[in-house]
């Protein structure tokens, strides 16, 4: 039987290989590409990507244990491929210099390429785009200059934002949700679209926000 799996996106063997052994994987595809020629250039035709993930979750549903909810979140794991992703590992890394105002497009920019390159979800691309252009637009306004990086930690897309700013005196009472509902800063816009925020910080010593955005 030929071997049609090298030619799926990586997503796609990755999304599927979080359900069942390799092997499996390998015979599936298979059957998914039995009896016609599967083109790479067809998962980024939305009509024709719905079909092929349809035939994807009904020839994977006898495999799983409990199939309701596992196809459920396979679907929706295929339906954010794109047909270059790669698969969302710690490679995916990316450093952005942060100097000046014009940086913060290129932030944002960078953030939906690489978001792009990782098979992410449009509304996914967008939140990390915006979660990041809001830090990158913090470096800029209080410290001159810092970096961001992007990176893939298991279920989450993590953002590390850095600066040698002048620091913050009490984060604590910074990060206090009254607080920064007054302010209305991009901490608090940020803290709304992220699953988990935090900031490290000393006078004098710069400061760093780490952001996590779930995407497994």
């Amino acid at each position: 039987m030929p071997r049609f799996s090298a030619e799926w996106p990586p997503r796609v063997l990755q999304a599927l290989g979080r359900f069942l052994p390799e092997s499996i994987v390998e015979v599936l595809l298979n059957r998914v590409s039995a009896g016609r020629e599967f083109r790479p250039d067809e998962w980024d035709n939305p009509r024709a990507r719905r079909k092929i993930i349809d035939e994807i979750c009904r020839r994977t549903g006898p495999f799983l244990k409990d199939p309701e909810p596992e196809l459920i979140e396979l679907k929706r794991a295929l339906a954010g491929v794109s047909k270059y992703a790669a698969p969302t590992t710690a490679s995916n890394n990316r450093v952005i210099p942060i100097e000046s105002k014009d940086d913060i497009l290129i932030v944002r920019t960078e953030c939906l390429q690489a978001t792009r390159d990782m098979g992410l979800s449009w509304s996914l691309r967008t939140r990390t785009a915006t979660i990041a252009s809001e830090l990158a637009r913090n470096i800029v306004q209080h410290a001159d200059r810092g970096r961001l990086a992007l990176s893939v930690e298991g279920d989450f897309l993590v953002i590390n934002a850095r600066d040698k700013g002048p620091g913050i005196d009490d984060v604590d009472h910074f990060l206090d949700d009254a607080h920064l509902g007054k302010r209305n800063t991009g901490l608090c816009r940020i803290r709304k679209l992220a699953a988990d925020l935090m900031v490290k910080s000393h006078p004098g010593a710069g400061t760093h926000v780490t952001v996590k955005i779930l995407i497994g």
